[in-house]
């Protein structure tokens, strides 16, 4: 199943709709890799916004209500993918990861950057995956250089991408997870991230995914800040 099928569905007419695993679906951002899919009608599932126009975004069905099952799918999809940031977002609630993500090169898809946007978000521990003996070898300014670093030997932080590999995956019956559902009164569930500088976990409630495009920036210094 492909991401497109996650966020909207098959059979039907050609209306985008939302599942609940929380997903907010932009139709622009697969609308070349769907081209094949049916779509299901908004008043068959229960929309919240049933007057949206075909092309239009459509905000998810079920509130905090992620399927496993349609989670575990939508970290497949961006499997090896090339992670350029993840963080909390500027309101401090959810985490982000923004992930580039391309297609076959003879299929004619743009590559597109899709923002995995995790609501609700109780914990994030990020740890390196890069090794003691490589961490020795890497501690030269130099390599956080793009124009110097690659020459250089260690690892090339200056790449400023990691590649989604081995990948990401939900913890299945996380003891953490379970507490925080315990504790506040909705679902949670736990995902880890495995990629080659950084490794991460999430404890969050809810996922939303959406395109951003060119000059995205998780924060920006203001006069008011």
């Amino acid at each position: 199943m492909t991401t497109a099928e996650i966020l909207y569905g098959a059979v039907g007419r050609r209306t985008p709709i939302c599942f609940g695993i929380g997903v907010t679906p932009v139709p622009e951002i697969l609308a070349e890799v769907t081209t094949s899919l049916e779509w299901l009608p908004l008043a068959r599932i229960g929309c919240r916004c049933p007057s949206a126009p075909p092309r239009a975004r459509c905000r998810r069905v079920v509130e905090r209500c992620v399927e496993i099952g349609r989670l575990s799918q939508a970290l497949e999809e961006i499997f090896d993918g090339a992670v350029v940031h993840h963080g909390y977002t500027d309101y401090l609630r959810d985490y982000e990861v923004i992930v580039h993500v391309t297609a076959d090169p003879r299929t004619g898809i743009p590559s597109v950057h899709l923002r995995y946007l995790f609501r609700y978000c109780v914990a994030a521990e990020v740890r390196t995956a890069v090794s003691p003996d490589t961490w020795r070898r890497s501690l030269d300014e130099r390599l956080t250089d793009p124009e110097i670093g690659p020459d250089l030997d260690g690892f090339v932080w200056a790449v400023r991408w990691q590649p989604l590999y081995p990948g990401a995956e939900v913890v299945t019956d996380s003891e953490r997870a379970r507490s925080w559902s315990d504790e506040i009164g909705i679902p949670f569930h736990e995902v880890r991230f495995e990629m080659n500088a950084h490794t991460l976990a999430l404890v969050f409630s809810d996922l939303e995914v959406t395109e951003v495009g060119e000059g995205y920036a998780p924060f920006t210094v203001t006069n008011d800040d």
